[in-house]
């Protein structure tokens, strides 16, 4: 029988709606998309089976708003709410035959070979790693708003004036649930020390360290706040990913990790192993 692939894990937060008063973030439907969608042209084939994991809230919402602003039968002056670059967005999806933002995303999936899956709420990410068999995932990568206590799945805003940026509490993996997921997830896990989990989300470095001290493996994440900006500005640095771990202004932290994880037998990662086939299920 052949070899079955380790899994590599990406978890890829969405957008917020756009709001006027928030110039500073999602101005593009695609920030999380595109970064992602390089990187694993350049992984694909190379002895992992990759695997998006889209969190579909937040590209139904945004797709929805969209669609309602650029399809509205009032004037828009030219450039408002970036009407052009959000007309254009929501143009191009059908030109392509998607019927939307997720649907764009699994067309790009089926194009690089990858598995595809939505999720609708922060517990389907560890169903989804319970599913795997014993120390079977290479690594895990996040990409997608974040902050000091968490992965923020869905980005919305406190009413103006203060539009401030937050997340609801149903559309976040908080760092505090990390410690309860020691035994199901941890088993879960290979250790590889040429295969980090990198954590691309705004002061992501907390959470990263946490993983790490949970689960014993390699871990990477963000200082401060990341730019996604930089994904469309020129640059010496043809890496995508590495350019947006140079725009953490505060730096990049990284955490080693152990050839045997803590605690009780069985509870922490397991060395990389390449799991026997599995037989097919009834029907399958």
């Amino acid at each position: 029988m052949a070899e079955i692939a380790p899994n590599f894990v990406i978890l890829i937060g969405g957008p917020g709606k756009f709001v006027p008063c928030d110039r500073k973030h999602d101005l593009t439907w695609k920030n999380y998309i595109v970064p992602i969608q390089l990187e694993t042209q350049k992984l694909v084939g190379k002895g992992e089976t990759i695997h998006w994991w889209v969190y579909g809230p937040a590209y139904k919402e945004r797709w929805e708003d969209d669609v309602a602003y650029v399809s509205a039968p009032k004037p828009v002056k030219p450039g408002e709410n970036l009407f052009d670059s959000r007309k254009a967005a929501v143009d191009a999806i059908r030109k392509l035959n998607a019927t939307d933002y997720l649907g764009r995303i699994r067309q790009m999936a089926d194009s690089l070979g990858v598995q595809f899956k939505i999720l609708d709420k922060p517990d389907d990410f560890w169903q989804g790693l319970e599913g795997f068999s014993d120390g079977s995932v290479s690594r895990v990568w996040y990409i997608g708003h974040a902050y000091q206590s968490g992965l923020m799945l869905k980005l919305t805003h406190s009413p103006a004036p203060q539009c401030t940026a937050r997340a609801d509490a149903q559309d976040i993996i908080y760092k505090s649930v990390l410690e309860s997921k020691r035994a199901t997830i941890g088993k879960k896990l290979g250790i590889d020390p040429n295969k980090s989990s990198k954590f691309y989300g705004c002061n992501s470095a907390e959470f990263a360290k946490q993983w790490n001290d949970i689960f014993a493996v390699c871990t990477e994440g963000a200082l401060s706040k990341i730019d996604f900006g930089v994904i469309d500005q020129a640059s010496s640095e043809r890496n995508v990913m590495k350019r947006l771990e140079l725009s953490s202004q505060s730096g990049w932290a990284t955490n080693s990790c152990s050839p045997v994880a803590p605690g009780p037998a069985g509870a922490g990662a397991h060395p990389l192993t390449t799991p026997s086939p599995q037989p097919s299920a009834p029907g399958s």
